[in-house]
Parts: C-alpha cells; structure tokens; sequence
C-alpha cells in the first residue's frame, strides 16, 4: 500500500475536474491490472499475495463506502480464499472495484460530504479515493517489478 495515510491527502478536490480524473484513474485500473498480468505467472505466489492484497484493500474501501452511504449496519465483505488463484482474485477485484466505482459515480458531487473513520483518523471520501488511486499505482509498480512482492509497495 502507499505509505502515507489517507487523512493527510486534500480532504476534497481544488474543483470537479480533479474529482472526475481521480474517478477515471479509478475505472481504468482493472483494465491496468489484467495489461499488468499479461507477462506474469498467475501461479507465482508472489503474484497471488499481491493480488490479494489489492482485493483486501478494494473490500475494506467498499466497506467504508457502504458505511458512509447506509449507515453501519453492513455485511462484512467476502473474503478471498488464502488459495485462490490470481485469475479469481483478478476478477473479483474487478467486480468489487466496478461496484465501489458505481458507488461513487452515481451520485456524482453529493459523495464529497463522506466522511468516516479509518486507522483512527477521520478521512473524506477524496481523501480515501485518492490514496485508493496512489496504491493502485504502487500495486501495479509491483506487479511489473522482475519479483513482485507485497512488500514493494
């Protein structure tokens, strides 16, 4: 994950252009992961942590979004299986991604009054998306590095 924490990024976006690219960056990231993983061995299991911590990470993010939308009365998220294969955990992060987009996008400028507590700090939806969109970055660097490893983000 990147190493600096939600809460000390912008808690809303300079004006809606940046708001509507930080949701761009966001919708094209599977399409990034499934180019990323065209050169890798799914059966690394370096590539397999990697991924999964990209889905444990898009399932915490989701949850939080279901908690500023509905209220905490939300079903935990569905966990990956510790044996999971990269092509399971490469759709179902799409699929999680896909819906916390929608989440957002509907809704378009009302969300930037999200709020809720993460790692003990209360952060904005800006906020979380953008750190959301930084270790995408540092995620896809590490798939691309010769050993990926969830250490290298």
């Amino acid at each position: 994950m990147a190493a600096e924490a939600p809460a000390s990024l912008p808690a809303l976006p300079p004006a809606i252009a940046e708001w509507e690219d930080l949701l761009v960056r966001l919708e094209i990231m599977p399409r990034a992961l499934r180019g990323t993983l065209e050169g890798r061995d799914g059966r690394e299991p370096a590539v397999r942590a990697t991924l999964r911590e990209l889905l444990d990470r898009e399932l915490r993010v989701g949850r939080w979004l279901e908690r500023a939308a509905f209220g905490d009365a939300v079903d935990p998220p569905l966990q990956p299986a510790a044996d999971a294969d990269a092509r399971w955990l490469e759709d179902r992060f799409a699929a999680v991604r896909a819906r916390n987009f929608a989440m957002v996008q509907r809704r378009g400028v009302d969300v930037w009054e999200w709020a809720g507590e993460m790692d003990g700090a209360r952060v904005t939806v800006y906020q979380l998306l953008s750190w959301l969109m930084r270790s995408d970055a540092a995620m896809l660097a590490a798939l691309r590095s010769p050993v990926a490893g969830v250490g290298a983000c």
